[in-house]
């Protein structure tokens, strides 16, 4: 990632942003308008890739498939790689955990077995030191990941929508 280009993409309103993201198919124009109005003004952040389909860590692959990422749209947190990557570490743990200590954490697990499951919840703030983070599960293209596929960092620039959606940036907008 390039820290110049990162730094201008904070910068709102955004000019030339088809150069960012591709645009939604023209039949769908609410959600064509939700992605103007993101790559204009919403919040850059990075997120961080929790657990991929193993096919997303190989720059060969050219299929979409989905991926669990964590990010905060917190002001003092929502570009800090290495409070993501210790937040991620700390979620993949309670995975692996065979006993979870209390019942958010249980559920937190619980999703992130179930291959087949399709979420965005808060975490627990013990996993976060009360920082608001997001988990998800969220598709991913090839063609929007650096060289193709999840970086070794895992960390991977997005625009957040005012609603909330998360919108993926072309490489070439953070490179």
């Amino acid at each position: 990632m390039n820290p110049a280009r990162l730094r201008q993409l904070t910068h709102t309103p955004r000019a030339n942003i088809e150069r960012l993201g591709e645009k939604p198919y023209f039949f769908m124009p609410r959600t064509r308008r939700n992605w103007i109005d993101a790559m204009t003004n919403g919040q850059l952040v990075l997120q961080c890739v929790v657990q991929a389909n193993q096919a997303l860590y190989d720059a060969d692959n050219k299929e979409s498939a989905p991926g669990v990422v964590i990010y905060t749209t917190d002001r003092t947190r929502c570009l800090d790689g290495g409070f993501l990557y210790t937040v991620a570490e700390q979620v993949q743990w309670v995975k692996r955990d065979p006993y979870p200590r209390d019942t958010e954490l249980q559920d937190v697990q619980r999703l992130l077995l179930d291959e087949r499951s399709w979420f965005k919840i808060i975490l627990p703030p013990a996993l976060t030191w009360g920082v608001p983070t997001v988990m998800m599960v969220t598709a991913m293209m090839p063609q929007e990941l650096p060289g193709g596929c999840i970086p070794p960092h895992r960390l991977i620039p997005c625009i957040i929508a005012d609603n909330g959606d998360l919108w993926h940036l072309k490489p070439s907008a953070y490179q």
